[in-house]
């Protein structure tokens, strides 16, 4: 409901329009910086991933300098005419104990292609029913064993040795579990091809534990409250906050599926999340590139309410100045308002009296120097001509009297 008066309306006017462009300007003000807090958190989230992604591909880089320098080795041993499982078996031995990281190593070889006595090893130690040069040397309760590798011949379970088989190339395998005395672990395998003259005689490479880089990777906070998460490329969890869910896909996780997708899709966009509590995040991928063919993604993560913590200190701070200069103006507006209006009611009563042949009314606003001091005046010619009517009124009256 609109103020009856003019000169209230008028300041209703002046008011409303004065909260009006606070509140757009403090809008604006606000929209500005959620802009700057959004781009300099998503840049920072992309600086943390870049940099999750290089301590990946650090860690698997000796992952693979130490499988090549393996195939270097059967490389050198093959190449004395006089090869020797025992004396390669002891380098194996000895590179173990070199490299704490490495879980396992391995080689293994085609029929007879390594010395061409396959059948003098017939269930020898660390080979099988066919005396194949098939070792795996492993990490058990604080000791390494030396056992045959199995599956090599099937396919899916001996992808380790199938696949270079049949393309010629390095590989890193997805995560998979791998029961070592009594713990699963879970693991991945980088094996390269061994071959002579062109011709595939056979493969050699390295198990590390995903355990040690997924720990590793759990201690990093991005922002102070976010999380760095590690998926490879076939979507297998690497590293997550809640260790339930390393190791599955993410189809088998319970997170969700299509946005975790597009953020792989997507790399160094930032995209929203929500967590199996209703936690929304705002994320983060970039892609970690390991092997020709092969890439795995650093993704970080970092709740909402902490992205934008200050934004919401500033939005209330916002309403409550904004608020606190309203009633401000309200008051102001009020009290010139009812200043203004007891001026005018002054000159409106001396008006109305001296309309009724009164004089002796109040024009003390004719000191002043604005629009009422104006009419102020106008009234006091008004009552000075009322008086001088009045006097000669009363003058032409005692001369009527005195000529009668």
């Amino acid at each position: 409901m609109l103020p009856k008066t003019a000169t209230a309306r008028n300041m209703f006017a002046i008011v409303a329009a004065g909260v009006a462009t606070t509140v757009a300007t403090a809008g604006v003000l606000l929209f500005l910086s959620y802009r700057a807090v959004e781009e300099r958190s998503i840049s920072e989230m992309v600086n943390a991933a870049e940099a999750s992604a290089g301590e990946v591909e650090t860690y698997f880089a000796q992952v693979k300098a130490l499988s090549w320098n393996m195939r270097s080795a059967l490389y050198a041993m093959k190449a004395t005419n006089a090869p020797s499982r025992e004396t390669m078996n002891g380098i194996f031995d000895r590179l173990m104990a070199d490299n704490p990281f490495a879980l396992g190593v391995s080689t293994g070889w085609e029929p007879d292609a390594f010395d061409g006595k396959d059948a003098q090893y017939v269930n020898q130690p660390g080979h099988d029913a066919t005396g194949r040069y098939i070792p795996y040397f492993v990490r058990n309760a604080g000791k390494v064993d030396m056992v045959a590798l199995v599956d090599y011949d099937k396919p899916g379970p001996g992808d380790y040795y199938q696949v270079p088989k049949a393309t010629g190339k390095d590989l890193l395998t997805e995560p998979y579990s791998y029961v070592i005395g009594d713990k699963n672990v879970l693991m991945t395998s980088f094996m390269v091809p061994l071959s002579f003259d062109g011709a595939f005689k056979g493969v050699t490479g390295v198990d590390i534990a995903l355990d040690a880089l997924a720990a590793d990777m759990a201690q990093l906070k991005p922002l102070g409250e976010g999380y760095v998460a590690l998926l490879s490329q076939g979507g297998s969890i690497v590293s997550y906050p809640d260790a339930a869910v390393l190791g599955k896909t993410l189809g088998d996780s319970g997170l969700d599926t299509a946005a975790w997708q597009a953020l792989i899709a997507n790399p160094e966009k930032a995209m929203e999340i929500t967590d199996a509590n209703g936690l929304t995040s705002m994320a983060v991928a970039v892609p970690v590139p390991l092997v020709p063919g092969t890439t795995w993604y650093t993704v970080v993560a970092v709740p909402k309410s902490v992205l934008f913590a200050n934004l919401s200190a500033l939005a209330v701070t916002s309403i409550i100045v904004i608020a606190i200069a309203t009633g401000l103006m309200i008051a102001i507006g009020w009290l010139l308002a009812a200043r203004f209006r007891k001026r005018l009611e002054t000159v409106i009563v001396a008006t109305s009296e001296i309309a009724h042949g009164r004089t002796d009314v109040d024009l003390s606003e004719s000191e002043r120097k604005d629009e009422i001091g104006e009419m102020a005046r106008s009234l006091a010619v008004l009552r000075d001509a009322t008086l001088a009517k009045v006097r000669l009124e009363g003058e032409a009256e005692q001369n009527r009297a005195l000529s009668e």
